[in-house]
């Protein structure tokens, strides 16, 4: 496409952004958000959309939402689990004697397992009852979490943490599947904003919550807590989740073998850039993730329990209240065109290098916390958007199997990148690391637009025939 081209491109994307935007918000006056999401946005929506039968059924309002939020509970608690013991590592360095290389051990092994494991993870969420796969995933990593917190040297919780990858591992594939068996594509990004929110929330109780429990408790009931969490939900789960009538799950398509499906989807480039752009994106939240709470501890001579909050509250506050709303403005401007999704996704992302040169480099509190705010605000716009990427590509019956190579390559390249961030933080200091990683925005949004300009239509043609 000529540059001329492209400008016009972007001059109707910024023109359909504030339509859509102004419809959204004529339907909120109204109360009639649910009519408005099927109407004149939508009129001139990509033939090949339409062509395709790549929309969910239409269930009760209620059911669907029901699903969002039951599965959003999980996904909170899937995170607290996974994520709370880095906030509290200078507690394990002191309890256990655990060295930088044993640290870093702990924060890679997690994603490593998790990323190995999850195609095989997706495939088994395309081939039997989501709902059971969903219950019988969070009861196992609820008990891993437990155990746990009974470790007593540092060899043990690297196996548990293993384990509880495992565990973990089928949920969030065999979920996002699971929410596209309910919602089309004019409901999608809103519930997966929603659903999505639940993580950033249990990023949150991961950072101050589980540090106050763990410092005036101890982090081993701070674990025995988290477990017993999810056995709650799970019950709750077992009482109200819907039933998916997917095809694969009952008995309606012969599908491909692993193999096979592997090189179905990773034979078109849209698919192959969408998990190379994920995996960038993993890249920087594992290390966010993993060593934020640590950084702010050593940088700003804070205790454990304001550092835990300053590096999870601001940037998930900000996540949290946007995702929904970019959800919807995201799904309005799809409607006109596809490739807009992935346009609105560039632009923000190139908000993503100043943030994270903020973080790295900022010696007062008042620019961290302005440029996690920032940060919070690109997480939302690219958490809303996985889903419906994926979907733009994939029938019903790849899309648990095609988000578990989605984490399987983002999270081996987070679980690398956080083992590579313990050799060289002593040498290069965390703040140079973090700030650093601003340079991945450039590429993501690069990947994106090529996406949105090169391959997006030639993989729609593809997958209608």
């Amino acid at each position: 496409m000529s540059c001329s081209g492209r400008q016009r491109a972007l001059g109707h994307f910024f023109g359909e952004l504030l339509a859509a935007a102004a419809t959204l918000t004529r339907c909120g006056k109204r109360r009639q958000i649910s009519a408005c999401e099927t109407g004149d946005v939508g009129s001139n929506m990509n033939s090949l959309t339409t062509a395709i039968p790549l929309t969910a059924p239409t269930p009760k309002d209620s059911t669907k939402w029901t699903l969002v939020a039951l599965l959003s509970t999980g996904l909170a608690i899937d995170y607290l689990a996974r994520l709370a013991i880095y906030s509290v590592f200078p507690l394990l360095q002191e309890d256990l004697i655990a060295s930088d290389f044993v640290l870093g051990l702990v924060a890679s092994s997690f994603p490593w397992t998790y990323g190995g494991l999850s195609p095989v993870a997706g495939y088994l969420g395309d081939r039997f009852s989501r709902r059971t796969v969903v219950i019988v995933s969070v009861i196992a990593w609820s008990f891993a979490s437990i155990l746990c917190g009974f470790a007593n040297v540092s060899w043990q919780i690297v196996t548990m943490r293993v384990i509880l990858a495992m565990a973990q591992v089928c949920y969030m594939p065999t979920a996002n599947a699971y929410l596209a068996d309910f919602h089309g594509t004019d409901t999608q990004a809103k519930a997966v904003g929603l659903y999505q929110a639940g993580g950033y929330f249990g990023t949150f109780l991961a950072g101050l919550p589980a540090a106050y429990v763990a410092t005036h408790l101890s982090w081993r009931i701070m674990l025995v807590l988290c477990g017993v969490l999810g056995l709650i939900v799970a019950f709750v789960m077992w009482k109200r989740l819907p039933v998916s009538k997917t095809p694969s799950a009952h008995g309606g398509v012969k599908q491909a073998g692993l193999l096979q499906e592997s090189v179905i989807l990773l034979r078109k480039p849209s698919i192959v850039v969408i998990i190379v752009t994920f995996s960038l994106m993993s890249v920087i939240f594992w290390v966010l993730s993993t060593y934020l709470p640590l950084f702010i501890f050593q940088r700003y001579q804070v205790s454990i329990e304001s550092a835990a909050f300053q590096a999870t509250f601001y940037m998930q506050a900000s996540t949290i209240v946007l995702m929904p709303l970019l959800g919807a403005l995201w799904d309005a401007c799809a409607k006109k065109r596809e490739r807009n999704r992935f346009i609105a996704c560039a632009i923000v992302c190139v908000l993503g290098i100043p943030a994270l040169i903020g973080i790295g480099v900022a010696t007062h509190p008042a620019i961290l916390i302005t440029s996690l705010i920032l940060l919070g605000l690109v997480m939302a716009g690219m958490d809303t958007s996985w889903l419906p990427m994926l979907c733009t590509f994939t029938v019903s019956t790849q899309r648990a199997f095609a988000y578990g190579l989605l984490n399987a390559f983002g999270t081996v390249a987070g679980g690398c990148a956080a083992m590579i961030t313990a050799l060289v933080m002593k040498k290069f200091g965390l703040g140079l690391v973090m700030a650093s990683l601003s340079a991945l925005f450039g590429v993501i949004t690069g990947l994106l637009l090529l996406v949105g300009f090169g391959f997006l239509k030639r993989d729609r043609v593809e997958l209608e025939s």
